[in-house]
């Protein structure tokens, strides 16, 4: 009998290191990784049509970093396929306070607008792009 109890001893030691040693790993990754890991998951989700789970895992890169404007972009596209156009609509505008220049986010948000009846808004996004592009013909 005392063999059996040696060798359960060893293998609950052993169980106990290898669980550390996962939970280690897991919370090993730098905030960074964590975003960015979650950010491809959602474009993959997104991309295969698994619109729900791409909406949590952009939340859960936007839980790490509130201002990951890719994160933020890729929520509004999710919410755009679902037809919550509202919120997708709100999310382009965030993403387009932090990065300003960006002609995807005033063409994604100039589309919802359209969408939703904001012919002003996306008036707006049509001029923002009008003028981006003007202005790289006249620096090419």
């Amino acid at each position: 009998m005392k063999p059996v109890r040696k060798d359960s001893r060893a293998l609950g030691i052993l169980l106990v290191v290898g669980l550390a040693l996962l939970a280690g790993v897991a919370c090993g990754q730098t905030p960074e990784a964590k975003k960015q890991g979650a950010l491809t998951r959602g474009e993959k989700y997104l991309k295969d049509g698994k619109v729900n789970e791409a909406i949590i895992e952009f939340r859960n890169a936007l839980q790490i970093d509130q201002n990951f404007v890719p994160a933020i972009q890729g929520l509004g596209h999710a919410y755009a396929v679902k037809s919550w156009n509202a919120d997708a609509f709100r999310e382009f505008q965030r993403a387009q306070k932090l990065t300003p220049d960006s002609l995807p986010i005033a063409t994604d948000l100039g589309r919802v607008a359209v969408q939703i009846g904001a012919w002003n808004d996306a008036e707006a996004q049509a001029a923002l792009k009008e003028c981006a592009l003007a202005a790289a013909a006249a620096r090419s």
